[in-house]
């Protein structure tokens, strides 16, 4: 996702067209923190032959949102950080393909706990909306 204060140009459109970031001011995350997300987004920068190094680095999805609404700067984070956001920061899907991130989850089969059941059928039940496979 692409978030933005609520008055930001960007913020009338449905989609944000890859090129559109470039030489918008980033807020993004660290790699000291975060090598898994910053790869990420620099693979999907790389991708789309825009340079998404962050102006402003925010070891945390808040910080990231509040730098956001400070700096007038746009950041390209993770879809939940939708669900965290103050009325002045919106977001927007990025148009295309977007980034993905690998999850990965281990677990115990022996473990007989229903919470554990509960989380691997929810999971599966997202990887099946996600990709559409019941693999």
């Amino acid at each position: 996702m692409v978030l933005m204060p609520a008055g930001h140009p960007l913020a009338a459109r449905d989609a944000v067209p890859p090129e559109a970031l470039a030489g918008e001011i980033l807020v993004g995350v660290p790699n000291s923190n975060s090598p898994a997300l910053r790869a990420v987004v620099d693979a999907y920068g790389a991708r789309i032959g825009v340079d998404l190094t962050p102006d402003h680095e925010a070891l945390k999805i808040a910080m990231a949102i509040s730098l956001i609404a400070s700096t007038g700067g746009i950041g390209v984070l993770p879809l939940y950080a939708r669900n965290l956001l103050p009325p002045a920061v919106v977001s927007r899907p990025l148009a295309g393909p977007p980034p993905l991130i690998d999850l990965a989850l281990g677990y115990n089969e022996a473990n007989t706990s229903p919470l554990l059941k509960t989380l691997l059928a929810k999971i599966d039940e997202l990887k099946f909306r996600v990709d559409g496979s019941r693999r």
